[in-house]
């Protein structure tokens, strides 16, 4: 049993504990975008959207590729250099010829987000996932010369019910020709709610910020 004068010296001990007490530091700004690797005999550096290149303050130990897009989460120390929180590598394509003799997959998703770049044409889906990898492409029709006329394609590959998983697309633009990209651009694609078509009429020069 605590008797009262010790219970007064404990009380006193705890409030010149409290007061010693430091506040809590405030958390660093951080910023989550979409990149793409750039390899240089073995220097990694990422281009932002915003055509942007920042290099890592430390090494990033994922095996990656030029070309890559991946998903970072950083917080900017100086000029181009920042401090890596996490960095995800992401499913990263380009765009095929769309053929009559193979049919487009047409798996249903969920549409979050999709916007177009000078370089990319970037989707943020929700698929219902289980265990099996699905597969993914984007494909032109090439007898429309009006405008770059895309389709997304999508197969579960016979994937079981399971849960809603976050799913980061990003799809290269490179082999589009300069007249092309003058071009408006239009993607079809399949949701639960049916077809959606969306519109663009000039890529931005700068990215998302997610």
């Amino acid at each position: 049993m605590i008797r009262p004068h010790s219970f007064r010296w404990v009380v006193i001990l705890l409030s010149l504990l409290t007061g010693c007490t430091k506040e809590p530091s405030r958390m660093d700004n951080y910023w989550v975008d979409l990149a793409t690797v750039l390899l240089d005999r073995d220097q990694l550096s990422l281009q932002l959207d915003n055509n942007q290149i920042v290099v890592p303050d430390q090494p990033i130990h994922e095996d990656l590729e030029t070309g890559q897009r991946v998903i970072i989460n950083y917080t900017p120390i100086t000029n181009n250099l920042i401090q890596v929180h996490f960095l995800r590598k992401i499913f990263t394509g380009g765009i095929q010829p769309m053929e009559s003799s193979h049919p487009i997959p047409a798996d249903p998703v969920k549409v979050r987000s999709v916007w177009l770049t000078e370089r990319h044409i970037n989707l943020v889906l929700e698929i219902e996932y289980h265990h099996t990898p699905h597969s993914f492409g984007l494909y032109r029709d090439l007898s429309n010369v009006t405008e770059v006329d895309l389709h997304l394609g999508h197969s579960n590959e016979g994937d079981s019910p399971g849960y809603w998983q976050v799913t980061y697309l990003s799809f290269s633009l490179y082999n589009l020709s300069s007249p092309d990209k003058q071009l408006p651009c239009k993607l079809t694609l399949h949701t639960y709610e049916g077809i959606r078509i969306f519109q663009f009429n000039k890529p931005k020069d700068t990215g998302k910020r997610l």
